[in-house]
């Protein structure tokens, strides 16, 4: 017991879970609006394509377009839901969210390696 055996429970029960990362919620259409506003000067639209489903349990499509892109689709339980769907699939499919998270990690080892 004592002191040792306290300091193993916890080595091997909390360290792990203290090293998790916690990121902040995805937020793709403020993602996107931020990206926007820095590479260009047009905005995105959302457009409902489509609504199916009944009323308690509805399915929406919705188009994003935004000036010099080719269209992308997302579908989801509500208008809003869609719309978040589409911003995702956009920033994923131009890299945006994968540049931004590598932009992350190389400013976060500057830091790292300035603050030594």
């Amino acid at each position: 017991g004592g002191i040792e055996a306290a300091r193993r429970f916890v080595l091997r029960y909390w360290e792990p879970r203290s090293n998790t990362v916690i990121t902040k919620p995805l937020n793709p259409k403020s993602d996107l609006q931020e990206w926007i506003a820095k590479t260009s000067d047009a905005r995105p639209e959302y457009v409902i394509e489509k609504r199916e489903g009944p009323d308690h349990q509805p399915v929406f499509t919705v188009s994003l377009q935004v000036r010099g892109f080719a269209p992308i689709s997302g579908t989801g339980g509500s208008r809003r839901v869609a719309e978040e769907a589409a911003a995702s699939a956009f920033l994923l499919r131009e890299g945006v969210w994968a540049t931004t998270s590598a932009q992350k990690s190389e400013r976060a080892r500057s830091s790292e390696g300035s603050a030594a």
